[in-house]
């Protein structure tokens, strides 16, 4: 029995000497895993400043486009209501065509609109002394059908 205590100490440190390398194999698969988690929180941290900087580029052409449309009600609306005027006082067929091309026939007034801003302009001429010839007054939102 003198071997006894040897060898339960003997097997005991070859218990441990296996539990270190056993403790060594998972601390290095836990590393690995942390390398791996790392570099997916990289992408993933590069991924979201592309999504972030995608955002404000498209809120910045959204803010262009907005622009554009706020001028584009505020100018070209009347210069429309011009073109139709001119196009029906005129009997432009160019302005008309174009109008037309561009699906903006409903800016060209009929004949009893035409009659209606003629005579608002030269009550506005009257009542400004007959000096410069003042813009011709918007046109109905709807104007009614015209007449072939």
């Amino acid at each position: 029995m003198k071997n006894a205590p040897f060898l339960l100490s003997s097997a005991l440190a070859l218990l441990a000497v296996f539990l270190s390398f056993v403790s060594f194999g998972a601390s290095q698969k836990n590393n690995s895993l942390q390398s791996e988690f790392l570099k997916k929180q990289t992408e993933f941290q590069e991924l979201s400043n592309a999504v972030t900087l995608q955002n404000q580029e498209y809120q910045r052409q959204a803010e262009i486009i907005n622009t554009g449309a706020n001028l584009g009600q505020k100018v070209i609306s009347p210069i429309l209501v011009e073109m139709g005027y001119v196009a029906a006082k005129k009997n432009n067929a160019k302005f008309r065509e174009f109008l037309n091309e561009f699906k903006f026939e409903k800016a060209i007034p009929s004949k009893e609109d035409l009659e209606k801003m003629d005579k608002a302009i030269q009550e506005n001429k009257a009542r400004q002394g007959g000096a410069a010839p003042a813009p011709a007054p918007k046109a109905p939102a709807a104007p009614a059908p015209r007449e072939p």
